[in-house]
């Protein structure tokens, strides 16, 4: 593995480029763009290289060069270590990926600027890219989004790296891991976690416009904000419900098609069944629930998502808001419970009861055991997540939602109406 060169190195590599390289996308001599920072010097156009050929290997790794006339393929915002660019004339090894060495919030850069920059070429893993050392190494104007490049029939996609292609046609072949990425029958993977694209094995995909990202080890297709196939054959391959989530525990992409959301919290909701089996659910986390359409138990959705862990616990994760949507309403059931019933014969607790909505009778409450959280004398926890007022003592009957892991078991009201209080307690 090579590591970036230091300064120092990367200084001297540059001087033995006499004037460093540059590439002239317009075929123009070595005049430099008023925009340019003062780090840019003018360069003889005889030294002119192109991106095709620091791809190739035909500039050494750790040589300083200066390209011009490429055109943005992804965003960059303030806190972005990297981005893409690519020659607008497309092909094998018209792309390449740059990383920014240091912090550089005031470059901002959208899809399709026009992007000119001075760069150390490096190569790690198999992949050969460019490091830019200042903000002052990079100009940025208005462009066009480059055309993607059509291909087919591709053997090896290590020359398409970084470059937007348009796919003729691909089958979904699997669910796939726990990123989200799925398979495809041409041998790299799919990853939509920037454009909701509902995947599912036997999907058959055509014109499929993606990014070409990765090492040589690992290429995949990235949809960016607005790619995608131009034509969708689903075949549902990754459908399920919540009962069979918990029968047979899966890996990657999820499809669920109806299921009753039972409660909202801050992180995430609980799902279960319409009709749920043996007191069965889950729980999505949601990473940015501000992206969501205002949600209430009761509501009954569609979803995709991602098969996850949280705490030693079976979650799934929506990484595409898009792809969750309201179908109608259902009612939330709470399934009655006894509250021995959560543990086995050994006092361990039965996580296959993990994210259920739950009731579990009267239970008498033995004070706090921590910040938010209540003990119980059936050796369940009380925990404030999705609702903060919780009693401290007093026998209460007490529903909600359950979060079970290997060492506890906690419950989750919702609200004053899963506390009720008896014999006039009130917990305080």
């Amino acid at each position: 593995m090579q590591h970036p060169l230091s300064r120092d190195r990367r200084r001297a590599s540059g001087r033995r480029w006499a004037a460093g390289l540059l590439v002239g996308a317009t075929g123009g001599g070595g005049c430099v763009p008023p925009s340019l920072g003062n780090e840019f010097e003018t360069q003889s156009a005889a030294n002119t290289v192109t991106v095709y050929d620091v791809r190739r290997g035909l500039v050494e790794s750790g040589a300083s060069v200066r390209l011009d006339g490429l055109v943005a393929t992804t965003p960059r915002g303030p806190d972005d270590r990297e981005l893409y660019v690519q020659d607008p004339a497309g092909g094998p090894e018209s792309g390449i990926r740059v990383e920014l060495e240091h912090p550089s919030p005031g470059l901002v850069v959208a899809t399709g600027d026009a992007v000119s920059l001075r760069a150390t070429v490096l190569s790690r893993y198999g992949e050969r890219y460019l490091m830019v050392e200042s903000l002052g190494q990079v100009s940025v104007g208005p462009g066009t989004p480059v055309v993607p490049s059509p291909v087919s029939g591709v053997v090896s996609w290590d020359a398409w790296n970084g470059v937007v292609i348009e796919l003729d046609a691909a089958t979904v072949t699997g669910c796939g891991d726990a990123r989200g990425v799925v398979p495809l029958d041409v041998g790299v993977g799919l990853d939509p976690r920037s454009e909701a694209v509902s995947l599912g094995t036997g999907d058959a995909l055509g014109g499929l416009v993606a990014l070409v990202t990765g090492r040589s080890d690992r290429i995949e297709l990235w949809l960016r904000p607005g790619d995608g196939p131009a034509s969708h054959s689903a075949a549902g391959g990754c459908a399920t419900t919540v009962a069979g989530l918990r029968a047979t525990p899966p890996t990657g992409r999820v499809a669920l098609p109806a299921v009753v959301l039972t409660a909202v919290g801050p992180t995430g909701l609980f799902l279960q069944d319409p009709d749920p089996a043996e007191a069965t659910g889950v729980e999505l986390v949601v990473p940015d629930a501000a992206a969501l359409a205002p949600l209430a138990p009761g509501d009954q959705l569609a979803l995709e998502a991602v098969a996850d862990q949280r705490d030693g616990r079976q979650v799934l994760r929506l990484d595409q808001p898009g792809l969750l949507t309201i179908t109608g309403t259902a009612p939330a059931t709470a399934t009655a419970l006894a509250p021995g019933a959560l543990f086995d014969t050994d006092g361990a607790p039965l996580t296959e009861h993990d994210g259920a909505l739950v009731s579990l009778g009267a239970l008498g409450l033995t004070g706090s055991t921590g910040i938010g959280r209540v003990g119980t004398e059936a050796g369940i926890f009380v925990d404030d997540a999705l609702y903060d007022d919780i009693p401290e003592t007093g026998d209460w009957e007490l529903d909600g939602v359950l979060r079970v892991d290997a060492d506890r078991v906690l419950l989750l009201p919702r609200g004053p109406e899963d506390l009720r209080a008896l014999a006039g307690d009130t917990g305080g």
